[in-house]
């Protein structure tokens, strides 16, 4: 897939992800396959954005200054009923409580502090899969690599560095 149509489809999919993101606010640092590399340019709270999507899925690790890092997961046909609340797992970590934010995101909320960031990590060097409840199945994530991609994380390191590491006011996932 060309870096412009993946551009174009994350801009879409996560300008519904994130509620306090615009799509003006987003700068692409780097793309491949289904992976994408932005920095969000939030005056509040600026933070990295790394989206995988695929058809009408979307996951999004949100990365703050001090590498607090939060996750959501976006299907455009989930009919979530507001406050729902359920597990998603993965190999090697507990399982991660997650709560519908609107009828087509689920948020992790209350993770043991590192393992969403652990995650974040472990895609740099192997693809996983997240295991949903009930009949969603399985969302395979692969490798996250490629020139663009790695290019586009060393760009949000480096500016996620930069900033002061206090704690945020911002929510956006």
């Amino acid at each position: 897939m060309r870096f412009s149509a993946v551009m174009a489809q994350t801009v879409v999919a996560t300008f519904s992800l994130f509620s306090v993101a615009h799509a003006d606010n987003i700068e692409w640092l780097g793309a491949s396959d289904n992976w994408s590399i932005g920095w969000n340019k939030e005056t509040d709270s600026p933070f990295c954005e790394v989206d995988w999507s695929a058809g009408e899925r979307l996951v999004t690790f949100a990365v703050f200054p001090g590498h607090n890092v939060q996750l959501g997961f976006r299907k455009t046909s989930w009919k979530l009923p507001a406050g729902a609340e359920t597990t998603v797992s993965t190999y090697g970590v507990p399982p991660l409580q997650v709560r519908a934010a609107s009828d087509q995101v689920l948020l992790v909320h209350d993770a043991p502090q590192g393992v969403v960031g652990s995650l974040l990590n472990t895609l740099t060097l192997t693809g996983y899969s997240f295991e949903f409840k009930g009949n969603e199945g399985q969302w395979w994530l692969p490798k996250l690599t490629g020139i663009g991609v790695e290019t586009g994380l060393k760009e949000c390191a480096r500016r996620l560095d930069t900033l002061p590491t206090g704690p945020t006011n911002s929510q956006p996932l």
